[in-house]
């Protein structure tokens, strides 16, 4: 073979060595990539659904205080009623009084009652104005209390502002790198290689928008739970697996995915995978059960 030969075969080796040490570390990068894109997707959508729950508390309870504060109100209003006849009742009491004195002879006994209806007066109009300060000390702590719930809820809006602009930069990046991955993928069809796609998911998709929990689980990781084929729920679907915390959403964490072997009316059973993210290697009895992260 003449010299030149040999190195245009040496070359070729080379540059094919080059080629597969390229794909090899692609490929790998691609993969841990697509796994912590996957991690923060998840963790975002969860703290969604526990602030949207979170929210809805918030509401109901700043639209309870708020009739409080109008029955608060209008309760004040009456007794601002109450004194002001209170009040005239005196005046005119003292009036009547008056005009006794100057047309009686000082009867000791009428004068006496007369006197006590003044003194009695007096009190209920004490107690009344009393009532009303208290009333309206109440109304200005709900004030207070309001004014708190509105600025936990300004703060979980633009924590959730934040999450939403972190998951909306993931799904970017994601898309860019799964472009730029179908582009490698190509040119190794052109050079001749084959590489397994990562990209494809043949399992079949589970409904939207049901939700259901963990009825049992065994020491292996089977798990049963309250939704089956009567809500869509079929074999090969994945669901997800949440523990949610009401009064910490902060706390909710996404526990891992559940893959259904068997599907039956009311119920289902299937094989339960943590999350990498996650410490827990199996649910418990009652935790949330997702067909989609947006179902809860």
């Amino acid at each position: 073979m003449r010299p030149v030969g040999i190195i245009f075969v040496f070359l070729n080796l080379i540059l094919s060595i080059a080629t597969c040490a390229l794909i090899v570390v692609v490929y790998t990068t691609r993969t841990n990539w697509k796994k912590e894109y996957d991690r923060a997707k998840d963790l975002a959508l969860v703290a969604e659904a526990a602030y949207k729950s979170e929210k809805q508390t918030h509401d109901n309870d700043l639209k309870g205080r708020e009739e409080r504060i109008s029955a608060l109100n209008s309760q004040i209003d009456s007794m601002k009623n109450a004194v002001s006849t209170a009040e005239a009742a005196k005046v005119q009491a003292l009036k009547d009084l008056a005009d006794y004195k100057k047309t009686t002879t000082g009867d000791n006994s009428d004068k006496a009652s007369m006197t006590a209806q003044i003194t009695q007066l007096g009190k209920e109009l004490e107690s009344l104005k009393a009532e009303r300060q208290n009333r309206e000390a109440m109304i200005i702590q709900l004030e207070k209390e309001k004014n708190v719930e509105r600025k936990d809820r300004v703060e979980a809006e633009q924590r959730l502002a934040g999450l939403q602009s972190r998951n909306q930069k993931l799904a970017n990046d994601f898309a860019d790198l799964t472009n730029k991955y179908q582009s490698i993928e190509k040119q190794m069809g052109k050079l001749g290689l084959s590489n397994p796609s990562i990209l494809n998911n043949d399992a079949p998709p589970p409904p939207k928008g049901v939700a259901g929990s963990v009825t049992a689980v065994n020491d292996r990781g089977l798990t049963e739970i309250s939704i089956g084929s009567d809500s869509g729920i079929k074999e090969g679907n994945e669901l997800f697996v949440a523990r949610f915390n009401e009064k910490n959403p902060s706390a909710s964490t996404l526990l891992g995915t559940l893959r259904i072997s068997r599907s039956e009316p009311k119920k289902a059973i299937g094989y339960f995978t943590p999350a990498a993210t996650s410490n827990i290697k199996k649910p418990s009895v009652g935790d949330t059960i997702l067909t989609s992260l947006a179902s809860k």
